[in-house]
């Protein structure tokens, strides 16, 4: 009897989800767009409430002939996928308004271990507002300096209207505690994804370096492997923990890469001026400062020791020409090498992440505005640039062992005013008043 009503009950749902979107249905197959019903999003917001997919690709719809289409839908944290007909207690709720001017009703139906809500227009409501462009921004979150990326978070977020996807990754025991900073601050109304990085595939790609041991952590290496993070996005900004954004990242997402280019980069020749760079005592800006000359390998390559280098805190990368040149590939390859043959170390110039890019990307990137990424605030305690000038910079960057949650360290200030502070209490200002 109870199999029964179950299957009475499941039957009456496919009916009255037929009978009431008949209509839009055939209109919307016109169209091409049959079966777009979206899952509204939870736990991840930004500034104005959207209706998004719930399904990391979508929302999956199947053609039946002679009933309604079947939205399939995914949790985000388990994974558990149900069509309308699994789920057993689904109840009709009151109308929910959306967004003021549209009201949709609603079905709460949980699933696994929460709750999701369908939403279905109703037949006189007029069709949402196609959604903006969204830029995806892939930024880490270690677990010593997790502050540091809430300040770029909270920067990007608060000097752009863009509709922005932040992918926060982050290693396995750190990712509870990157939910909770951000849904438990200010930060609550971003759009974003954690993703976990699994260190497993640099096994054998690193060479020990007692120099700078904190260039060898594992999040310093996910700008390699950003085809294999990111699936559904053309185009993706990355960027380093240590800075802040005072412009729109929308600019920064508009730079144009060249036919053939997999990213973009700032030239280190770009900073502002040779008397700017003059200040920064034993700063490099060439391939020598990187690579080992005295290595076959490095002079079989045929680059000039002093063609200007660039830095890859800042990245504006095309996913699709990146897996076609096997990016990842070629940059493991030089990885292993090093392993092997002790190519670059952080005893050089721009520690082990940098020489290996520096290497495949040689002559095959475009560029990227140089305000766009101002960078050397960490390198010199005792050198600063002029507030004017920062004032004009879109992006600041404290590379450098100085940084500017500790101290010593300079424009402290401009980074201090987008800290977050930790909901958990653990992470902390170090530096003295400047």
């Amino acid at each position: 009897m109870h199999f029964i009503f179950l299957k009475f009950f499941k039957d009456f749902i496919y009916l009255f989800i037929y009978e009431r979107h008949r209509k839009r249905e055939a209109e919307t197959q016109a169209e091409g767009e049959a079966g777009s019903m979206q899952g509204a999003r939870r736990g991840t917001r930004s500034k104005v409430s959207r209706i998004r997919s719930w399904a990391e690709g979508g929302a999956k719809p199947l053609s039946h002939r002679g009933c309604p289409n079947v939205l399939f839908l995914r949790e985000e944290e388990t994974g558990c996928w149900r069509t309308i007909g699994s789920l057993l207690r689904t109840t009709l709720s009151s109308p929910r308004r959306v967004e003021d001017s549209l009201i949709w009703p609603y079905y709460e139906i949980p699933s696994c271990s929460k709750t999701i809500d369908l939403v279905f227009p109703d037949d006189d409501s007029e069709p949402p507002e196609e959604m903006e462009e969204e830029i995806p921004v892939v930024i880490c979150a270690a677990a010593g300096r997790m502050g540091a990326a809430m300040a770029a978070i909270n920067s990007i977020y608060s000097n752009t209207d863009a509709n922005i996807l932040f992918y926060v990754v982050g290693l396995r025991n750190t990712l509870s505690r990157i939910r909770k900073w951000i849904e438990h601050s200010k930060l609550r109304e971003i759009n974003f994804k954690i993703v976990e990085f699994n260190p497993v595939v640099l096994k054998g790609k690193i060479r020990p370096d007692s120099s700078r041991p904190e260039l060898l952590q594992p999040l310093n290496f996910v700008r390699f492997y950003l085809p294999l993070l990111i699936h559904q996005h053309e185009k993706v900004i990355y960027l380093d923990d240590d800075v802040i954004v005072q412009g729109d990242i929308q600019e920064l997402y508009d730079t144009t890469l060249a036919l053939g280019h997999a990213a973009a980069f700032s030239d280190d020749c770009d900073l502002p001026s040779a008397q700017d760079m003059n200040r920064f005592v034993g700063l490099q800006n060439t391939y020598m400062g990187y690579l080992d000359y005295r290595k076959k390998a490095i002079k079989d390559l045929g680059i000039s020791p002093s063609t200007c280098s660039f830095n890859p805190g800042v990245i504006v990368a095309n996913m699709t020409e990146w897996k076609h040149q096997r990016i990842t590939k070629q940059l493991e390859k030089w990885m292993q090498k090093n392993v092997e043959e002790n190519l670059y170390s952080s005893s050089l110039g721009g520690g082990v992440a940098t020489s290996p890019m520096l290497i495949v990307f040689h002559g095959k990137y475009s560029a990227i505005n140089p305000l766009w990424h101002i960078r050397h605030l960490g390198w010199n305690p005792d050198t600063r640039y002029s507030e004017h000038f920062l004032q004009e910079a879109k992006l600041l960057h404290w590379n450098g062992r100085h940084k500017p949650w500790d101290f010593p360290s300079v424009h402290n200030d401009l980074w201090e005013s987008w800290f977050v502070p930790d909901p958990a209490g653990i992470f902390k200002l170090h530096h003295h008043n400047s």
